[in-house]
């Protein structure tokens, strides 16, 4: 999904994973001079979970009782920034998107 639609950040969820990524995809930018092909960043994150695995003090929930761990809980925070450069008589949009889990 992240690959065919034009975004600087991809989420998902449900799977009771917590990570996140930064992909690299080619992308065609047209211009007055033209065509040329440009790297953009992909800040894939996948959301934790706020299901308890655990219920009461023995962890006797469906989950742990069939043999699987149990999973980070929480979700993340995303972090945006922008800042604008000139170089020359070009300007242009510096992005940066991170993500971190929550709650710590």
């Amino acid at each position: 999904m992240a690959i065919t639609e034009n975004m600087d950040c991809f989420t998902q969820g449900h799977i009771h994973q917590s990570m996140s990524r930064n992909d690299v995809r080619e992308t065609i930018v047209c211009n007055k001079s033209g065509y040329r092909v440009k790297p953009q960043q992909i800040h894939h994150m996948i959301t934790g979970t706020y299901k308890e695995e655990y219920f009461g003090v023995n962890g006797m929930g469906w989950h742990y009782s069939r043999g699987a761990e149990a999973r980070a809980l929480g979700g993340r925070l995303l972090t945006l920034s922008f800042k604008r450069v000139k170089n020359g008589n070009v300007k242009n949009i510096v992005k940066h998107v991170d993500s971190c889990r929550f709650p710590m």
